[in-house]
């Protein structure tokens, strides 16, 4: 009996002098994250002026054409749209109300009727400057051209 007393007595020593941790009562906060909220970009952007001049892409060639659009897909981050004469998608990311294209757009390759001209300016445009949305418009625009784009 004496050897289980004693190894008791050891026992109940070893426990009484390890540190037994405090509790805590601290309460984890939660940070403060500030929520955006994301922009609206359901919908098609259709061209509507061309330096506050009314576009018709029709017009423009001289026969039934697409007036050139926009649409975008947040979940995949990739746009696609028409130019009025070939079809194009582009990776984009979004910052307040400012939409960049990440990558130049990926496009068809017909030829238009003039040879391309008015479509690589609107390719340059998207390509190189940050499109600013404003409600249901967008507007793309560099020192000489501005586009501005309607929510349909």
């Amino acid at each position: 009996m004496r050897p289980i007393i004693l190894f008791l007595n050891i026992l109940l020593l070893i426990s009484c002098n390890q540190k037994k941790e405090k509790p805590s009562f601290e309460i984890n906060r939660l940070e403060k994250t500030e929520v955006t909220k994301q922009p609206d970009l359901t919908g098609i952007f259709v061209l509507k002026t061309v330096n506050d001049s009314v576009f018709n892409m029709s017009d423009y060639y001289g026969f039934e054409a697409t007036q050139p659009y926009l649409t975008f897909d947040t979940t995949s981050m990739r746009a696609s749209g028409h130019s009025g004469c070939n079809g194009f998608t582009a990776p984009f990311k979004i910052s307040d109300s400012q939409i960049e294209f990440t990558e130049p757009p990926l496009r068809t390759e017909i030829g238009c009727e003039d040879d391309n001209a008015w479509e690589n300016q609107l390719y340059d445009l998207l390509s190189h400057q940050s499109v600013k949305l404003n409600g249901n418009e967008l507007v793309v625009k560099n020192d000489t051209t501005e586009l501005l784009f309607s929510k349909e």
